[in-house]
């Protein structure tokens, strides 16, 4: 079956010395719940981390295994690169698509 994933958060550093935070957007909660209620207990939930850099390596191979065409990969890279320093890690989530 087919996954969508979805961006539901992000590791952000902490301020002046401050441990790291997971911050969740407040707008894909509902599917971050969705998935948590479904979860079978013996496989628990799992969340990646992507930084920028994976982020950009997984998009070149998508690009040379021709699975996307380059003018998409040109948008999706600008918007990997929009993103600001203090962001260590996307927290994303795969769901089945339905």
């Amino acid at each position: 079956m087919a996954k969508k994933y979805i961006t539901v958060g992000s590791v952000v550093k902490g301020r002046e010395g401050k441990p790291d935070y997971i911050k969740l957007r407040t707008d894909d909660v509902s599917a971050l719940v969705r998935a948590l209620q479904t979860a079978k207990k013996e496989e628990g939930l799992i969340l990646n981390l992507d930084s920028k850099k994976s982020q950009l390596e997984g998009l070149e191979k998508a690009v040379s295994s021709g699975k996307i065409t380059e003018e998409y990969a040109s948008k999706r890279r600008q918007s990997i690169e929009k993103t600001p320093e203090w962001v260590r890690f996307n927290v994303t989530l795969a769901v089945n698509k339905d």
